[in-house]
């Protein structure tokens, strides 16, 4: 298949992109979000218009979600900072997209829990909790295999029968 740059692209991980080229061994440049990601072209496949997401209007809204949360359970509208945690059920924080195919919830879901935990390590924040699910456990592999490549993160423990995780920072990197 020949590749144009801009194509709306999917990685075989469930990863969306656009097509930025071949880098010099000939891999193809996929970028995702800020990130250039390096992949081989048979690992790729372009994304018709019924794939893609707003990915723009969605983090506003899921953003929009949280702030309406976060004022709802605290009414004075300040931020409970006791509270460092996401829920990353579907129905929890994006209910209109649960009849979604479980490919694109997963990358939602990782989506939600990269962005939380970015903000949760920037805002120095420890302990946070990450609730995952018990579920099939696709999820809960894929937070704790992350966990584990992040040099951020020194401790993580499970808590709640399974279901979620709390995780420490070291801040010393």
């Amino acid at each position: 298949m020949s590749w144009w740059i801009g194509d709306k692209v999917k990685t075989k991980a469930g990863k969306f992109g656009i097509y930025a080229g071949k880098n010099p061994e000939g891999k193809a440049k996929v970028k995702i979000g800020d990130k250039i990601l390096i992949v081989a072209h048979e690992r790729l496949s372009l994304v018709t218009d019924e794939e893609t997401i707003d990915w723009d209007a969605f983090h506003e809204e899921l953003r929009q979600h949280d702030l309406k949360l976060e004022a709802d359970s605290n009414p004075k509208g300040r931020i409970n900072y006791k509270k460092h945690q996401v829920d990353l059920h579907i129905e929890t924080f994006a209910p209109h997209l649960q009849n979604e195919n479980s490919v694109r919830i997963l990358d939602i879901q990782i989506e939600k829990f990269e962005a939380f935990l970015n903000e949760a390590y920037n805002h120095k924040r420890n302990p946070v909790t990450v609730i995952h699910g018990r579920g099939e456990g696709v999820l809960r592999k894929q937070i704790w295999a992350m966990l584990e490549l992040d040099p951020r993160v020194s401790l993580k423990k499970l808590i709640n029968n399974d279901g979620a995780v709390e995780v420490w920072f070291n801040y010393s990197i």
